[in-house]
């Protein structure tokens, strides 16, 4: 362009596109996640529905292929499926929760004395647009969110009516361009872990609780957001993501390709 050096706005198109492309495509070309376990089996394609979610390239590799077998291989201990290998790290996951654990550990890993000015309880498109906006004002923000950054948006194909995106935009790139934009300005996060209750401080922090730990911070944002009801028939639970489905992930869709 002749107005002189826009590197900086070139790559981050490039980037934007490339993005675009990977997610149209069946099978990304780089994976950095990679699941290895029978082709049915319910938590493995519970965990593959949360990297989606999360905007992580993951595939999956049957045990007895090449891939499985060298993963089975560098896994250590009991090798109980299914094993998911993050950036060659291998370890069997029993639920989404462990995976959630792994990537952005526990509140209780936060200093005990610590006092957050900020707490944000969700991190669907609201949560995420107050972490962004406390963070870029300087305050120590921490996001709880009990199952994937974008809460129930990040499973959305297609949003129209999300301010700044007149064409349009996925769940899972909203959800990823807001986490990535709260991270820059200092957010610290925490999934898999469901708030089981908020004390209020009488002149002091408030303090929400959660299975792994609790947050101690001046101010509390409840973002809550929606979690959809599902058919409340016993017979069919074990079959969710495996015949059963709640809506049009993209997990669901690769097993019903051709």
């Amino acid at each position: 362009m002749p107005r002189g050096a826009r590197d900086e706005e070139f790559h981050t198109a490039i980037c934007e596109l490339l993005s675009d492309w990977g997610s149209t495509v069946p099978l990304p070309e780089v994976a950095n996640q990679l699941v290895i376990a029978e082709k049915h089996d319910p938590t493995a394609l519970a965990i593959r529905d949360f990297l989606d979610r999360m905007g992580m390239p993951n595939r999956w590799h049957h045990p007895d292929s090449d891939i499985g077998r060298e993963v089975v291989a560098r896994h250590e201990g009991d090798p109980h499926l299914p094993l998911l290998d993050r950036y060659g790290t291998v370890f069997a996951p029993s639920s989404v929760h462990d995976v959630a654990i792994a990537m952005y550990g526990n509140p209780s890993d936060i200093d005990e004395d610590a006092v957050a000015d900020v707490a944000i309880v969700g991190a669907g498109p609201a949560g995420l647009a107050a972490a962004v906006y406390a963070a870029s004002e300087g305050l120590s923000t921490v996001v709880v969110e009990s199952e994937a950054i974008g809460g129930q948006a990040g499973t959305s194909s297609m949003i129209r009516n999300y301010l700044g995106f007149p064409r349009g935009i996925s769940g899972m790139r909203l959800a990823q361009r807001a986490r990535n934009q709260a991270i820059r300005f200092g957010t610290r996060f925490y999934t898999g872990w469901p708030v089981t209750a908020l004390e209020l401080g009488d002149g002091g922090p408030h303090v929400v609780h959660t299975g792994g730990g609790s947050v101690r911070a001046r101010s509390v944002v409840v973002a809550s957001g929606v979690s959809y009801r599902k058919l409340d028939v016993e017979a069919l639970a074990p079959f969710t993501g495996i015949g059963v489905y709640y809506g049009a992930a993209m997990t669901a869709s690769r097993a019903m390709t051709g």
